[in-house]
């Protein structure tokens, strides 16, 4: 039987779920305790994982397995090799750093494996798809409960099956699956057409409040029934949760490295829009006009869209209709990390008659990801553009008769340098995309231009020679993918 993508089950593509686990930090624990409830939005942690090379080597392994749909076997046919040369396999004696006391633990296993790849994968999914969720609830407003039987049955999770409840009803920030260890639930968004098809909206269910104490630190909590304590966190909080976890290692800090810490830090990140970066961004904007559109209208799109992000941290887009030279529409959905693409601009992307424009801001400052890409394949897409907040700008044109091939180069392109980052151990954070999308126009499957930031910059001048062989294994993977 074909096991389906868990990108497929939670109806969203892989980039939701892996923009969420690369926002991670490393958090080390002895128990899993240690690292508690919504800090696992924000920290990457097992449990007895204690140095923090060990812990990057199985991040390293979940974030392939997220990216690019690894089955566990094969996860654990890769890891299971790495984590015996370090010696965290079977049971070993360890000190427990919290009382002292020198006890036989469970390092790697079959079982912990199959723990660390089950957890990640499906809370990284649920995490992406609830952004998805917020950015869709005007035509999806509701959600159904789904209830997967599983080996760790919970008969709370099986009477919730089939519950139907609008997006913002409070019932879903302490219900919303993954809400167990070994859980298979999800939800299913629904118009609201669907939701009374299917006999709903519902009335939420009372939940039956248990006592829970933490024997790590003493805290007591109330927890629903049904829902593991530690899994019991509100979806969407993975950047508050970074910024407290942040916080706390800066309060912890001497007093003379707290304030060097607190003038360097990211807590107010988002550039404002000073005269200086306006004019970056105006001539930065060269390489992001042309095909019919003038120069102009590019630059007063970037400006207004990097304006809006870092006026409210969210991404922003105006499409235009280069073949009519007119704009479509402008639109939010008033989230960080994805803005949907709104209906005007979905009828034209779907005429081949039509040369859709998308100018679109990315607050992170990265190159075009897989799914801007995408736009490009349908008839109607022949440019999009994405607009940093410190100035870059990165561009990708059609080029006729290869959009069919987009998809698959693109897929292929990503697994390359994943793979060449970890056997070179180099750095690709914040590069990766434009590393994937170089190896893209090398490959003749689009056209690409683009202005970096003096840090992405500095980031691509630290190892030339290495990058360099990054794209050309890049796009030889391209070539054996679209080859006929």
């Amino acid at each position: 039987m074909t096991v389906p993508r868990l990108s497929t089950v939670f109806g969203l593509t892989p980039e939701a779920a892996v923009d969420f686990f690369r926002q991670k930090g490393f958090k080390i624990g002895f128990d899993h305790r240690d690292v508690w409830q919504a800090e696992h939005q924000a920290s990457f942690t097992v449990a007895k994982a204690m140095q923090l090379d060990l812990l990057r080597d199985i991040r390293a392994a979940v974030d392939d397995a997220i990216a690019n749909g690894t089955t566990f076997e094969d996860f654990q046919k890769n890891l299971k090799p790495l984590l015996v040369k370090r010696g965290w396999w079977g049971k070993k004696e360890m000190a427990d750093p919290l009382t002292g006391e020198v006890k036989a633990v469970q390092l790697g296993s079959p079982r912990r494996l199959k723990v660390i790849y089950d957890t990640n994968l499906r809370t990284a999914h649920a995490e992406g798809q609830w952004q998805r969720i917020q950015a869709s609830k005007a035509a999806l407003p509701f959600l159904m409960y789904s209830h997967t039987p599983s080996k760790w049955e919970r008969p709370e999770h099986a009477a919730w099956d089939g519950l139907i409840l609008p997006v913002d009803d409070p019932w879903w920030q302490t219900h919303l699956p993954v809400k167990a260890w070994g859980c298979k639930c999800r939800v299913i968004p629904l118009t609201e057409a669907q939701a009374a098809k299917q006999g709903g909206p519902h009335q939420a269910p009372a939940s039956e409040m248990r006592e829970y104490v933490n024997k790590r630190t003493g805290e007591k909590q109330m927890i629903p029934a049904g829902i593991d304590p530690a899994f019991h966190y509100p979806p969407g909080g993975r950047r508050e949760n970074l910024d407290k976890m942040l916080s706390d290692k800066i309060a912890a800090l001497p007093l003379d490295l707290r304030q060097a810490a607190e003038r360097q830090s990211p807590s107010g990140e988002e550039p404002t829009f000073t005269p200086e970066l306006r004019e970056q961004i105006r001539q930065n904007m060269q390489s992001a006009a042309g095909d019919g559109l003038p120069l102009g209208v590019a630059r007063n799109a970037a400006l207004y869209v990097v304006g809006q992000g870092i006026k409210d941290k969210a991404e922003h887009l105006i499409a235009f209709d280069a073949a009519s030279g007119k704009e479509i529409e402008r639109f939010s959905s008033g989230i960080r990390g994805e803005v949907a693409i709104p209906p005007k601009t979905w009828d034209l992307l779907n005429n081949k008659n039509a040369r859709v424009n998308i100018h679109h801001n990315h607050p992170d400052s990265y190159s075009l990801s897989g799914k801007d890409l995408d736009k490009l394949a349908y008839p109607g897409g022949w440019k999009v553009v994405a607009h940093g907040h410190d100035g870059s700008v990165f561009s990708a044109a059609k080029i006729p008769g290869m959009a069919k091939h987009i998809e698959k180069a693109h897929s292929a392109a990503l697994a390359a340098v994943i793979q060449d980052a970890k056997l070179f151990r180099v750095r690709t954070e914040g590069v990766r995309a434009h590393l994937v999308n170089l190896a893209l126009a090398r490959a003749g499957v689009i056209k690409y231009d683009f202005t970096l930031s003096s840090g992405l910059q500095a980031i691509m001048d630290a190892a030339p020679a290495t990058y360099d062989r990054i794209i050309a294994d890049a796009v030889a993977a391209i070539t054996r993918e679209i080859a006929p």
